[in-house]
């Protein structure tokens, strides 16, 4: 009876072994290879205004860790419709041709180069069947902003956010972003030309494509 219970007790780990399979494969993926990701992106905590970007991301990847790259994107504004405009026949609310000029936050465009960091990674379960890799990724960088309407006014600026990435395969990932974008912005105030510091919110979302190098 004892070596029978002694059996049952050496089996259990090799069966409990073949039922649940312990998680390996390589979950760092990026180093030498060339990351490319369309993007769409909304502000947020936008007071005037509601800024939606297309655009394109593009980043080389030193190692799984360490990366420098380079985005761009066309800036659509619409008015928020929290700004009402009043006169004697009552208020209204402001389209954003009657905002331009009066307002900061009117936005053409966003360009610039960034360094980002991804220090943190991992595998996450799905009901205990399936595994996915994911990261997490902090980045800084510099940018240039193009404002206002018609003829746009250029600003130097600087970005900074952190995001994370969930790999469906070794060459394509999910993104998911929040970026502070921090530029100069002048605009007439009581008539009198005033420079107004923007601290612009975006959450990006965007399938990122990884060619090169890696597994297939």
């Amino acid at each position: 009876m004892t070596s029978l219970l002694l059996l049952a007790l050496a089996a259990a780990p090799l069966a409990a072994d073949r039922a649940l399979p312990p998680v390996v494969g390589d979950v760092t993926f990026k180093a030498g290879r060339f990351e490319l990701e369309p993007l769409a992106a909304f502000s947020l905590r936008d007071a005037y205004y509601r800024k939606y970007v297309v655009g394109l991301e593009a980043a080389w990847h030193f190692t799984d860790w360490l990366s420098l790259g380079g985005f761009g994107g066309y800036a659509i504004t619409r008015a928020a419709g929290a700004v009402h405009l009043c006169d004697e026949a009552g208020c209204a609310a402001a389209t954003a041709e009657q905002l331009q000029g009066l307002t900061p936050g009117s936005l053409g465009f966003l360009a610039g180069a960034e360094v980002q960091l991804a220090p943190f990674y991992g595998k996450v379960s799905f009901l205990a069947e399936t595994f996915g890799n994911f990261d997490f990724h902090l980045r800084a960088g510099v940018a240039l902003v193009g404002y206002g309407a018609g003829s746009l006014s250029l600003a130097p600026g600087a970005k900074a956010g952190l995001g994370a990435r969930y790999f469906l395969t070794h060459w394509l990932a999910l993104r998911l972003d929040l970026d502070d974008v921090i530029y100069p912005e002048r605009l007439p105030i009581s008539g009198v030309p005033a420079t107004v510091v923007r601290n612009q919110l975006f959450l990006q979302v965007g399938i990122a494509f990884f060619i090169g190098g890696g597994s297939s």
